[in-house]
């Protein structure tokens, strides 16, 4: 069974959502002076760690404000009060200063939330990671898109109707349908077994994302409210950071027989042999054109990011691939159409979301070298 050493070396800044957020009641921000500069960080609080930590007196007070009409405030006050980061934090991060003046605010008001969107992170270490399922699922896409030829597809015209024929594309178009249902079983991809990811020592900051569509000034965050995104550092901040793991391929799977296995409809346990070569090949083939697609569409983004991530696709070497991560890879690199060429300009998206003022989130350099 081949297996790869893994390694992701951020191009932009990615974030891959874990669906948690924290707001002021489970952090606090500081700014520290280093020499002569001003560096912002925001500290989790580990606050079963902290309540044991305080006196019964204090604990009272933090009862006592949390229970208080304007909870959220008194609250974000007394931990902001009280709070040691050297022994209450369960994890730090860098951040934007905007964060530091909007925690100053939040101190002040109740109206201010500031939420944070919070990536994948160990719950022992506060370490962010990028999930194998989401590593797995990029190169999936793009395996699905190399794998979209037009005559699986053509024989279901007029057999179903368009919107069946959506539910069903991956299935026809990777080979494991038989007499119109899905048999998971012969997925191709179940040979394929992607880890997560742990990201290296100070990979990320805490950072405002904002819409940018051409001829229009910046509209609002995505999620309709201030929100601040957990992202990491990249090349486009002239950082190196990596993500490392194992991408393992089960090759005997597409080699064992499986007729006359009981109720199988297959010849092999799955439809199709993939090596990793091949996975390589498909992603870029399928993310190469989507960033020039990208950089030809939005002005701003080709003045702040196109010469760097076309010089670091330039240097893309025998088992190196271009790959898009996370919430804000946008339609056109989460999306297949049914050719798998490019999506007409009717499906491709109009806006793009922007992390650091100017930079597009998601582009990522995906590595694999054998493990002997």
């Amino acid at each position: 069974m081949p297996r790869y050493a893994m390694k992701l070396t951020m191009l932009s800044p990615v974030h891959v959502g874990s669906g948690e957020e924290i707001d002021p009641s489970r952090y606090v921000v500081r700014k520290e002076l280093r020499g002569s500069d001003d560096f912002y960080f925001i500290y989790a609080i580990d606050l079963p760690r902290f309540l044991a930590r305080i006196d019964d007196r204090k604990r009272r007070e933090f009862i006592g404000a949390a229970e208080h009409s304007k909870g959220p405030l008194y609250l974000r006050k007394f931990l902001d009060q009280e709070v040691d980061v050297n022994k209450d934090a369960l994890w730090k991060s860098d951040c934007n200063p905007e964060v530091y003046d909007h925690y100053q605010a939040a101190l002040k008001s109740d109206r201010s939330q500031l939420r944070v969107e919070l990536m994948q992170r160990d719950p022992i270490s506060g370490q962010p990671y990028i999930p194998g399922s989401s590593i797995k699922g990029a190169i999936r896409t793009a395996w699905v898109n190399q794998e979209a030829a037009a005559s699986r597809v053509q024989q279901q015209t007029g057999r179903i109707s368009d919107r069946e024929l959506e539910r069903r594309f991956e299935p026809i178009v990777l080979g494991y349908q038989i007499d119109h249902r899905a048999d998971i079983r012969a997925d191709p991809f179940r040979a394929i077994q992607v880890g997560d990811a742990p990201l290296c020592k100070d990979s990320n900051t805490i950072d405002p994302v904002s819409i940018y569509k051409p001829n229009r000034e910046f509209g609002p965050d995505p999620a309709g409210i201030q929100m601040y995104y957990d992202v990491t550092f990249s090349r486009l901040h002239e950082e190196t950071i990596s993500a490392t793991g194992r991408l393992l391929v089960n090759d005997r799977l597409a080699r064992t027989p499986t007729r006359g296995s009981g109720r199988w409809d297959f010849d092999h346990c799955v439809t199709q042999e993939i090596t990793a070569n091949a996975l390589l090949a498909a992603c870029n083939a399928f993310y190469g054109p989507r960033l020039e697609d990208e950089l030809g569409r939005f002005p701003l983004v080709n003045e702040s990011a196109g010469a760097m991530l076309r010089e670091e696709v330039s240097k893309l070497s025998d088992g190196d691939a271009l790959i898009r991560l996370g919430r804000f890879s946008h339609r056109e690199c989460v999306t297949v159409s049914r050719t798998g060429g490019m999506h007409d300009s009717a499906k491709k998206g109009t806006t793009r979301s922007l992390a650091c003022g100017d930079m597009p989130l998601g582009w990522a350099r995906l590595s694999l070298r054998p493990m002997h």
